[in-house]
């Protein structure tokens, strides 16, 4: 029946889901050879990350190539042209543990570049961004879509010991 206001016959179709990178200035900047990102695919799981302060922002969440910018005497070693572009994505851990044995590890090497760190969990989905595979570290690269805001759905979990 129309007019009763529980079903919407002629609902307003969603918006298509715009797929370009928010980074993409960064990836296009290195003028790689091959494609970047490659073998990504959007996800739906839980995620971990790195993060400053228990009040997350947008600052929490930037790509690794401007992250180390911001740390005062670390310089990151960028070995071929794979690595440059996971360093134009977001670092993410699919393994609680996992992401607290490297913020452990990160810290007594680079302990000026990850003093006072937190792990952050929060969900990803399709509409995010694309992820390449975990490797066996449990970390893996995340290519945000220019109109997600993954931050917002992250949380303060842990402190690392």
């Amino acid at each position: 029946m129309k007019g009763i206001g529980f079903i919407d016959e002629n609902p307003e179709p969603e918006p298509p889901l715009d797929t370009r990178l928010k980074y993409q200035h960064l990836i296009d900047a290195h003028n790689l050879a091959s494609p970047c990102p490659n073998e990504c695919s959007p996800v739906n799981m839980v995620a971990y990350r790195f993060v400053k302060s228990e009040n997350i922002t947008l600052d929490d969440f930037l790509p690794t190539e401007i992250e180390d910018k911001q740390k005062p005497g670390y310089n990151r070693k960028i070995k071929n042209q794979a690595a440059l572009c996971h360093n134009c994505a977001i670092s993410l851990y699919d393994n609680a543990e996992k992401a607290i044995y490297k913020l452990n590890y990160l810290s007594d090497r680079f302990a000026h570049a990850f003093a006072g760190r937190l792990i952050a969990i929060g969900m990803i989905d399709e509409t995010d961004g694309l992820a390449s595979k975990s490797d066996e570290s449990g970390h893996f690269s995340f290519y945000e879509y220019i109109n997600s805001e993954i931050y917002t759905n992250f949380a303060v979990f842990t402190y690392a010991a």
